[in-house]
């Protein structure tokens, strides 16, 4: 099946944007795995989201996508807000 990320909250700075490809589910299995870059930043914004759809399936037209051809990707943030120090 092919696959197709989504803007969301998350811009095309926060991940491969317009990532898309194929995935093969082999046969007996019910999932698969597909790997979409992450980009680090320093930037204090708290969580963003992205979109991944499901379309396409071929082969075995008894085969199709379920109820959730979308799913929703959260990239937490890992940043924080600096600490001032103040001597007095």
């Amino acid at each position: 099946m092919t696959y197709q990320t989504a803007t969301g909250t998350a811009g095309g700075s926060d991940f491969v944007s317009g990532s898309a490809g194929t995935v093969t589910i082999a046969a007996g299995q019910t999932s698969a795995s597909i790997a979409i870059g992450i980009t680090g930043d320093v930037l204090v914004e708290g969580s963003e989201a992205f979109g991944v759809v499901l379309t396409g399936v071929s082969g075995d037209p008894a085969i199709a996508i379920g109820a959730q051809g979308a799913a929703t990707v959260t990239i937490v943030d890992n940043d924080s807000a600096p600490v001032a120090v103040v001597s007095i």
